[in-house]
């Protein structure tokens, strides 16, 4: 393709680059509808201006331990940026405000846990790391959250030059950030309205997992969603109430409900929502409303709901009655977007239309807007060199640890500071230069990416001493305005200006010499490859296919590269071991990854304790997305250090699924015995021995080191228990193992009810021989075939914070005297 010789500079003018129709209409009542219904929050009562997040959380634990009932108004006027959350944890009666458009809390989530009568209004929240929300509510009831903006951040956040198809804990894309509005355990009597979820992977589950199914009792009504992949929200279990909400952009599916749901669902639009592909659960193709991703489907009461441009299940008839018993209005949804994108959002309350949402739209004039703006503007970039010419602030961008300053973005000193150009047009596709326009005191590395791949990971952008410089780069470009720009600082520096890109031929010469010669990088591809042989690519990455050797792959990967396993079934015959001096390092993951559905199968192997699947032994490496089944003993031996293993599910073996143990026997101490490893969102199932008693789910016992954790993990019908911690008097005490959010279910039995020989705990907390004190939160037994919890013996002061259970045979906790119960 040959290069753009752009004839005429277009100047694309702030706010412009999204038309947004606004009609002619009374004012819209905002007066609180819904099962929130009451909620009066602080109304009346003391004021106090917020300055941080420690004098905050100083406030609401001070109301706490005084048990002060009286009421409270918490305003916002600035931003508080950090990281970490507010807890508005046991508290009621409070209010949190923000003032104008200035309200914000960048970096910083808000908690509600245990607390009662709470408002949440007129707030920007983003940026919450995981596992922080930007508002997340647990056991709280009365709450209304209303005329907020909650956003993350969607695409390739870690910078690592890909999407990553799930999650990554080691920090980037899914996992990077939380859910924007989450809703768990017993919270009941809930509102959302009128509020702007925007970029983020994960929007608002409601319920934490499917034994998580409380009727809630929640109302969302006039809130926009755009661009998000899913849970708009995730409706698990009870009742729910969802109407003229506008969906636009939204990846995967929109509405989800499961688990036995019923939701009125009446008068939204949906624009652009979903890709089509069949959820395998109960064969409904992910679009707007269905259900996915639970054993048990919910229902859904539908009524004038529009889509346009959507994919997938799009319900016009209902599969259930529900009718909330509260009075309220239902606007026509041919009216819905122009109300909600005028009136949703910061800075609303009175009644006003400030333009704050410009919500991308394939229907939109945005064409037509640029077009005449331009001509207005020609001359106005006659200075520059030939070319599309992008101002660097337009509304419509995502700016993060900057801030407009005239004409152009001044970042902050952090690391990661960027701009993220949308929707930028080029008169024609294929290899484009693009030219930053950029001051700065000081030189600085910055990655540039052009659609999601990375052109330049570390381009070195000289020192200007304050003057405006051009840099170039070629590109690849598509044909019209939908391509997506970022320029993102590698380093905390401090001085950094960007004026505009220009889209064309070059920079002017009188001003490119002084900075760096033009990089002729281009787009990288893919490295999930098809091929049906093993592929390399030039950073190092390796695609697999079945047949091929994953071990052989294993054994050539280099640190901060990925194996990719394509769909399909790896068949082998023999354990393959990842040797103890096979390792990456914190910054540098070596990577095993399933595209799609890999399963690696070691069923040829006989039943012997010699014949385990995977052996585990060197340390950094994050295996994700696969499932490892039929091994003769163990399906992973995880026996090295500061491992991921996600998403991974141990089926069908004939000893424990997953089991943390030294694989060395000449290691004798805890402190060289496996440690720091994250098992994470990870099922392991149906693992049985001959005898039918001795295969645990997940087993860190006998020589498990310290800072090992499983989070949001289950363990059902194994032979033996859903975790085994158990401990020899001859090896001594292992390290204290944390769980969060696990759930052990139906141990000892088979899923048709038949026992077996096993014991069929849901948790063996260890033994006599050792005193370990174990910290489990937020943990499910749930009709294990004896005991939910058992100490076992261990005298310890095992922490049990928040976990329940029901159904199993024996006792929900058995011999846990000394426990800690919270």
């Amino acid at each position: 393709m040959k290069k753009v010789s752009g004839i005429l500079a277009i100047v694309v003018v702030v706010g412009v680059l999204f038309a947004v129709t606004s009609s002619l209409f009374a004012t819209p009542s905002f007066d609180l509808v819904g099962f929130a219904k009451g909620t009066t929050g602080g109304s009346g009562g003391e004021e106090v201006k917020a300055t941080s997040l420690d004098q905050v959380n100083d406030l609401l634990n001070d109301k706490k331990k005084n048990d002060k009932t009286g009421k409270l108004i918490i305003k916002f006027d600035k931003k508080i940026k950090g990281e970490g959350k507010i807890d508005c944890k046991e508290v009621e009666n409070v209010s949190f405000i923000g003032e104008g458009t200035k309200g914000e809390l960048d970096g910083i989530g808000l908690n509600i846990v245990k607390s009662e009568n709470i408002i949440v209004q007129n707030m920007k929240i983003h940026y919450t790391k995981a596992p922080v929300d930007c508002i997340g509510l647990e056991n709280s009831k009365q709450v209304w959250i209303d005329h907020c903006e909650l956003y993350n951040e969607i695409g390739d956040v870690n910078g690592d030059g890909k999407v990553d198809s799930k999650g990554d804990t080691s920090g980037g894309d899914v996992d990077y950030y939380d859910g924007l509005l989450d809703v768990k355990k017993d919270s009941q009597n809930v509102t959302i309205s009128w509020t702007y979820m925007h970029d983020s992977f994960k929007t608002s589950l409601v319920g934490s997992s499917d034994s998580d199914t409380s009727d809630r009792k929640i109302t969302f009504h006039h809130n926009v969603y755009e661009n998000l992949r899913s849970r708009t929200p995730s409706y698990r279990g009870g009742t729910g109430h969802i109407f003229n909400n506008y969906y636009v952009n939204v990846e995967y599916s929109g509405i989800n409900s499961r688990m036995g749901a019923k939701l009125r669902i009446e008068g939204n639009v949906f624009q652009n929502v979903g890709d089509g592909e069949t959820d395998d659960k109960h064969g409904y193709d992910r679009g707007p409303i269905g259900t996915y991703y639970s054993d048990e489907k919910g229902f859904w009461d539908v009524s004038d709901n529009i889509f346009d441009n959507c994919k997938g299940s799009q319900p016009t008839s209902s599969t259930c009655s529900f009718k909330p018993s509260y009075s309220y209005s239902v606007d026509k949804a041919s009216s819905v977007k122009d109300t909600v994108l005028k009136y949703a959002g910061v800075g609303k309350l009175d009644g006003s239309d400030n333009s704050s949402i410009a919500a991308s739209d394939s229907s939109s004039s945005s064409s037509d807007s640029s077009s005449s703006d331009s001509s207005s503007n020609d001359s106005s970039s006659s200075d520059s060199a030939s070319g599309s010419v992008h101002e660097a602030e337009a509304s419509t961008n995502k700016i993060k640890y900057g801030e407009v300053d005239g004409d152009v973005v001044a970042f902050d000193s952090k690391k990661d500071a960027y701009v993220e150009m949308k929707k930028v047009n080029s008169n024609s596709s294929g290899s484009t230069q693009i030219t930053f326009v950029y001051s700065s005191n000081s030189s600085f590395p910055c990655e540039i990416k052009v659609n999601g791949s990375t052109v330049e990971k570390e381009a070195e952008f000289a020192s200007t001493g304050g003057s405006m410089k051009e840099k170039t780069f070629t590109v690849d470009l598509d044909s019209g305005s939908d391509n997506k720009i970022k320029f993102k600082i590698r380093e905390a520096v401090s001085g950094v200006k960007l004026d505009k890109v220009i889209i064309g031929d070059g920079g002017s010469s009188s001003s490119t010499s002084s900075s760096s010669t033009s990089s002729s990088s281009t787009s990288s591809s893919s490295s999930s490859s098809t091929s049906s042989s093993s592929t390399s690519s030039s950073d190092g990455d390796i695609t697999l296919s079945a047949g091929d050797s994953i071990e052989d792959a294993v054994k050539n990967i280099k640190a901060g590269s990925t194996i990719y396993l394509n769909s399909g079934t790896y068949k082998v015959s023999k354990t393959f071991v990842i040797e103890e001096g096979n390792k990456g390092s914190s910054g540098k993951l070596k990577k095993i990854e399933g595209k799609g559905d890999v399963t690696i199968d070691f069923s040829s192997m006989s039943e012997n304790s010699s014949n385990r699947g995977i052996v585990l032994d060197g340390s950094y490496w994050h295996v994700y997305n696969v499932t490892i089944k039929g091994a003769g003993d163990n399906g992973m031996l995880l026996s090295g250090d500061n491992n991921i293993i996600e998403e991974c599910t141990f089926r069908e073996n004939h000893d424990t699924g997953l089991q943390l143990s030294r694989y060395n026997t000449s290691y004798d101490s805890v402190s060289e015995w496996p440690s720091n490893n994250l098992i994470k969102n990870c099922l392991s199932t149906e693992n049985i021995d001959s005898g039918r008693e001795d295969a645990d789910g997940f087993a860190p016992k006998l020589t498990a080191g310290e800072g090992n954790k499983f989070v949001d993990c289950r363990a059902e019908y194994n032979c033996d228990d859903g975790w085994d911690l158990y401990t020899k008097s001859d090896t001594g005490k292992i390290g204290v193992v944390k769980f969060e959010n696990c759930v052990a279910e139906g141990n000892g039995k088979f899923r048709d009810g038949e026992e077996t020989k096993g014991d069929g705990n849901g948790y063996k907390l260890g033994d006599d021989t050792a005193s370990v004190a174990h910290e489990l939160k937020n943990c499910q037994a749930i009709d294990n075939n004896k005991h939910g919890f058992t100490g076992n013996g261990n005298p310890a002061k095992i922490i049990l914070d928040n976990c329940t259970g029901s159904g199993n045979a024996e006792k929900l906790f058995d011999r846990l005297d000394n426990a800690v119960k919270k």
